[in-house]
């Protein structure tokens, strides 16, 4: 018998169905979780390692370069890169806030909002702060003004307040929201200021607090600038707050101020970190330039050297090349775990987050060689960046390291340069301001290894340092008599070997200025001097630089014979010796024209060579083979013979040794005590100008050659010749060297210091 008014369910059908009710969802709970443990088991364990594993990048140390005696000329060192973010110093810095907020004050009086900057002056960061202090106190109470407006100013105060009295901006809202100090009163018709309200005592601690907050920022300008920044702290700012004027997207934008911050103002602004919102300071890694003894940098030496710079936008196929060469495929496999418990997808994935981790380290600190050494062994220099898989807690530590590709570090470069021979030639080349450029090389004549090279004028900062007057001549090249030796040993082998030429002792005397007459000139061809018979003797007239001797020369030997002459030179664009590159730098070509007269090509004419072409063929004269220049110890082939008699080579140094010996170059003091041997040049390059290119060549010493030289002033005005112009240059080089003891040891051993 049913109870009147039963639904029909008892007490423990209710509890059943009740049950079953709770059952059901955890069932479907249970299975849900079945299904994700056993079917989706991959792919969420794919997922945890997603969150727990991590690639990091770790930067490689660029290899250092070093002159023949391990000093350095180029290294790497760690440093303090300071960056601006705008925003956080405008909203953070009372400096940026006042400026800042002084604007929209102007603007809410109906002014530009444009007007106080930050920079020195009448509307500079002085008079904002003077402006904010003059804040009427109702707009700070959202009155008289829109709200947005006001609501925008009591930010600004709040937040000046809060960064002057060191309070922080909440309790600086705080202040703004209490009533004015007691008894705090406006002049007679004015409204109640923002500097009323606070109070003497208030205003007074801000004035102090916000004038230290300048002289902080002075100093950091003073730092930026010493860092080698090409734009001060001051301008930087102000150039940014422009910016965001124009496009207010801009500000989010990170800008390096200074990349090699000095570490006694990196500790300071580290420990002052709350006191420089928006500075930002990221350890970091800087190219190191040298310098030569005695100088700020390393003078001439910085183009063949070259520099180093980040990676850019247009860069990119060479990031993937580096990529590729640091991810090779073994080492990729060994950098990605294997887990039988993990899908070939979640690999692939770690593959793929590895590339994408290393392409991004370059891009963001990746660096590369620019221009010379820098550039031509940039594989070598840069070395490759390491990669570690870790595995962090969910507190983003590090807990544990799967697997690492170690760090391979740049390894270091010698060059051939002689840092203290190259001061001394730096000194000589200030002290001797000759024509409008200038340059000189001294050069190992066994090896071709250059030792010191040196140019005037030097690239002013941002212009190409690449083309230089010591490897491509400023308008004309031409060589003039520094060429005469090669012609001679080519006369002097032909007499040997019979080929067609004119005998010297046939050859008709030197009369002088237009004393050789040759067909199809009007004028006849001369000499600078009245050599009478020593235009038949070799020797003598190599010594004398006599024109007349090379003009009947060039005419008895032919035009097959005289480019000969200049190709065993390596002076002509189709021998087999010619040089055009060096390791990180090219080379002008040499030039030879036919166009020329055969007569006066044989005096240099219409041959056009640098100093380094010059030096390099002089040290074939010391040593009987043409080296290949060189920087790197290793680099380069072996020498080529020149393929002449000893014989005939001893008379072209006999030349030379009487051209020091009373000869053309007799009067440039001391070449004689160091047993120099030598040629002077002078190629006249304008009739209209009557400009000349002055060249003295040569090399030292002759018992035992140790240095080949050429230096040349271009556009020298007429009346200058090669032994005063370019021959006192290398005399004052050489003379500092024969005081060196050092030096002395090494270039001229045997021969007593002054």
């Amino acid at each position: 018998m049913r109870r009147a008014g039963g639904g029909g369910f008892g007490t423990g059908a209710r509890i059943r169905w009740l049950g079953l009710a709770l059952a059901l969802p955890g069932l479907v709970i249970a299975a849900h979780l079945a299904l994700l443990m056993v079917g989706q088991h991959a792919a969420w364990l794919e997922r945890s390692y997603r969150n727990r594993w991590v690639f990091k990048d770790v930067p490689a140390r660029r290899g250092a370069l070093l002159d023949r005696d391990g000093v350095l000329l180029a290294d790497d060192q760690p440093a303090f890169a300071l960056s601006l973010h705008f925003r956080e110093f405008r909203r953070g810095d009372p400096v940026g806030v006042a400026v800042h907020g002084a604007n929209l004050a102007a603007k809410a009086e109906g002014l530009t909002d444009n007007r106080y900057r930050l920079v020195r002056g009448a509307h500079g960061p002085r008079a904002a702060f003077a402006r904010m202090m003059a804040l009427p106190w109702a707009w700070l109470q959202r009155q008289g003004i829109p709200a947005e407006l006001s609501r925008d100013l009591r930010f600004y105060a709040a937040a000046l307040l809060g960064g002057l009295l060191e309070i922080g901006r909440s309790r600086g809202f705080q202040r703004l929201d209490a009533p004015p100090v007691a008894g705090a009163a406006a002049a007679p018709g004015a409204p109640l200021t923002l500097a009323d309200a606070l109070g003497a005592d208030d205003v007074a601690a801000l004035r102090a607090a916000f004038a230290e907050r300048l002289i902080e920022l002075e100093r950091l300008d003073v730092a930026v600038r010493g860092a080698g920044a090409r734009r001060g702290l001051w301008q930087v700012l102000e150039q940014q707050r422009q910016r965001l004027w124009l496009q207010p997207e801009a500000e989010d934008v990170l800008f390096t101020l200074a990349r090699r911050l000095e570490y006694d103002v990196a500790v300071r602004v580290a420990l002052q970190a709350e006191r420089h919102p928006g500075l930002t300071l990221q350890p970091t890694v800087q190219r190191y330039f040298g310098r030569v003894p005695g100088r700020d940098d390393l003078a001439s030496l910085q183009a063949f050297v070259g520099i180093v710079r980040p990676f850019w936008r247009e860069d990119r196929e060479a990031i993937d090349e580096q990529v590729e060469a640091v991810l090779e495929g073994p080492v990729l496999a060994g950098l990605v775990p294997r887990n039988p418990d993990l899908p070939d997808t979640f690999q692939q994935r770690l593959a793929r987050v590895a590339r994408q981790r290393v392409s991004l380290h370059y891009q963001l600190q990746g660096r590369m060689g620019k221009g010379g050494l820098e550039r031509a062994f940039d594989g070598w220099l840069a070395g490759d960046p390491g990669l570690r898989l870790v595995e962090k807690d969910r507190r983003a530590q590090e807990r544990g390291l799967w697997s690492a590709l170690q760090v391979s570090p740049g390894r270091p470069l010698r060059t051939t340069f002689d840092l203290e021979l190259q001061r001394h030639l730096e000194d000589a080349l200030d002290a001797n301001p000759c024509g409008t450029h200038m340059a000189a090389a001294l050069i190992d004549p066994r090896t071709g290894e250059i030792r010191a090279l040196g140019w005037r004028p030097l690239p002013a900062p941002g212009e190409t340092m690449w083309r230089t007057p010591a490897t491509h001549w400023p308008k004309s090249g031409m060589i003039g008599s520094v060429a005469k030796p090669f012609v001679l040993l080519e006369q002097l082998d032909a007499m040997r070997r019979g080929r067609p030429h004119q005998a010297p002792i046939e050859f008709r005397e030197c009369g002088g200025k237009r004393s050789y007459p040759v067909r199809g000139l009007t004028r006849p061809l001369g000499c600078s001097g009245t050599h009478g018979a020593l235009a038949t003797d070799p020797v003598m007239a190599l010594a004398k630089s006599c024109n007349v001797f090379y003009y009947q020369a060039a005419a008895g030997l032919g035009e097959g014979a005289l480019r000969r002459a200049f190709a065993r030179a390596g002076w002509t664009p189709d021998a087999p010796t010619e040089q055009t590159s060096l390791t990180g730098m090219s080379l002008a070509r040499c030039t030879y024209t036919t166009a020329t007269l055969r007569e006066q090509r044989a005096i240099g004419y219409g041959t056009q060579a640098n100093v380094l072409h010059v030096a390099r063929a002089y040290a074939a004269l010391a040593t009987g083979a043409l080296p290949r220049l060189r920087v790197v110890a290793a680099d380069g082939a072996a020498p080529q013979r020149l393929d002449v008699h000893p014989d005939d080579l001893a008379a072209a140094r006999a030349g030379m040794r009487a051209c020091v010996n009373g000869g053309t170059a007799r009067n440039v003091v001391g070449l004689a005590e160091l047993l120099v041997l030598a040629k002077t040049g002078t190629a006249e390059i304008s009739t209209k100008t009557r400009a000349n290119n002055a060249w003295f060549a040569g090399y030292l010493t002759e018992a035992r050659p140790t240095l080949a030289f050429a230096a040349v002033a271009y556009s020298v005005p007429d009346g200058q010749h090669g032994a005063e112009a370019a021959g006192h240059l290398i005399a004052d080089v050489l003379r500092a060297v024969q005081r060196d003891p050092t030096l002395r040891e090494r270039y001229v051993p045997g021969v007593g210091g002054e």
